[in-house]
């Protein structure tokens, strides 16, 4: 597949991808934006509450900014500090600024700037700029900060910093920056800057930065940097950057830097630079060829360079050199071939080593012992064994023979 193909693969899948966010965050917004009817909402003045302390310490009811102890009240607002239980049963009429530390319930959304602890929300639960330890809601649990802990909602886990730690969302687990940890999702996962740990999703998992960890999507994991560890996608894995692991699709693993390690696919594996490892590939597909033309080629394993196993149902194309054990069901390429290559067609500009295959033609060199009906080669290094054999540096009369032909 060539880079204009992969531009639009990806661009697809970005497309789709935003549009199912968008909707995910219309529904969160819809959950946390303040509306006219929340202003008849019954709530107590500011500083108006019931208080049972004693420095601080005790039971207030109402919005007491500061307290050591229990706060209950119908809707938050002047929070300044609360360490203990924190208990309201509306949405926050304002902004808060304050820091709750210890337990955080909201019959609808528990909110403050900083909520460090456990929180829990029906609705949604938000710390503006961190949540931190157990945060769960009905539907989003959102920081425009941090989040670090365990995380849970039943639509989004949304830290737009850093996501750290466990986090689970039925539809998305996002951030901004960094996603680090454990995550699981019914739709997708996408971390900005990167994902570290093991990520999992229904639809997908994007990284705009590297991932390190495991990566696993039930549709395609896309890193539009590197991938270092183990991606899995039922259909594509897809990455910018190079591959360094494992990398396991149910149709194609496209890399546009260096796969090292295994690469396996239903389809085809694709690199702009080199496979190092193993790579083992089911049926070709159509692609255009990049070159202004209309035609089409059925690539299988393509790279610039394959080093190691590669073997493919169709199809193994290195564009400059291949070595190793190259073994494809119907036709192997490239400009150098050394090692062990098996196909029932066998095209290089130089083959080195043992070549079976049904052809096998060399369009400069074939060195060492080639095997097969057809042999041909301007230049022999080598043992020929087939039906016809031919040797372009032999003497004539000797260029074209049955059975076996060699020159040393």
């Amino acid at each position: 597949m060539n880079s204009g193909n992969l531009t639009r693969v990806r661009g697809d899948l970005v497309r789709r991808l935003f549009l199912a966010f968008l909707l995910c965050a219309l529904m969160c917004a819809s959950a946390g934006a303040q509306s006219p009817a929340d202003s008849t909402a019954p709530s107590p003045p500011p500083r108006a509450f019931i208080n049972l302390t004693a420095n601080d310490w005790g039971i207030v009811i109402g919005n007491g900014p500061r307290v050591h102890g229990l706060r209950f009240n119908l809707s938050d607002r002047a929070i300044e500090q609360i360490d203990g239980l924190n208990v309201t049963f509306w949405r926050p009429r304002e902004t808060s600024r304050g820091v709750i530390n210890g337990v955080a319930i909201g019959l609808l959304a528990p909110a403050a700037r900083h909520i460090n602890g456990l929180s829990v929300g029906t609705i949604a639960t938000v710390g503006e700029a961190s949540l931190r330890g157990i945060s769960a809601a009905g539907i989003a649990t959102v920081s425009e900060g941090v989040i670090e802990g365990v995380s849970a909602a039943g639509i989004a886990v949304v830290g737009e910093r850093r996501v750290a730690g466990i986090a689970a969302a039925g539809i998305a687990v996002v951030s901004d920056g960094k996603i680090s940890g454990v995550s699981a999702s019914g739709l997708a996962t996408v971390g900005r800057t990167g994902l570290w740990g093991v990520h999992a999703a229904g639809l997908a998992t994007v990284s705009e930065g590297d991932a390190f960890g495991a990566v696993v999507s039930g549709l395609a994991t896309v890193c539009e940097g590197g991938l270092h560890g183990i991606g899995a996608a039922g259909l594509a894995v897809v990455t910018e950057g190079r591959v360094d692991g494992v990398a396991l699709s149910g149709l194609t693993t496209i890399c546009d830097g260096t796969m090292t390690g295994i690469a396996i696919a239903g389809g085809v594996i694709i690199t702009e630079q080199t496979i190092r490892g193993i790579a083992v590939g089911g049926i070709a597909l159509p692609s255009r060829v990049d070159d202004g033309s209309k035609r089409w080629s059925l690539p299988g394993i393509k790279a610039r360079e394959i080093r190691g196993l590669a073997v493919h149902g169709m199809n193994i194309q290195a564009s400059r050199r291949a070595s190793g054990i190259l073994i494809s069901g119907i036709h192997l390429s490239g400009d150098v071939l050394s090692g062990l290559g098996a196909a029932p067609v066998i095209r290089a500009g130089e083959l080195k080593g043992i070549g079976a295959g049904l052809v096998n033609l060399g369009t400069r060199r074939q060195t060492g012992i080639i095997v097969g009906l057809i042999n041909s080669t301007p230049e022999l290094r080598g043992i020929q064994v087939g039906l016809l054999n031919h040797a372009g540096n032999n003497p004539k009369g000797l260029r074209w023979l049955p059975g076996i032909n060699f020159h040393i």
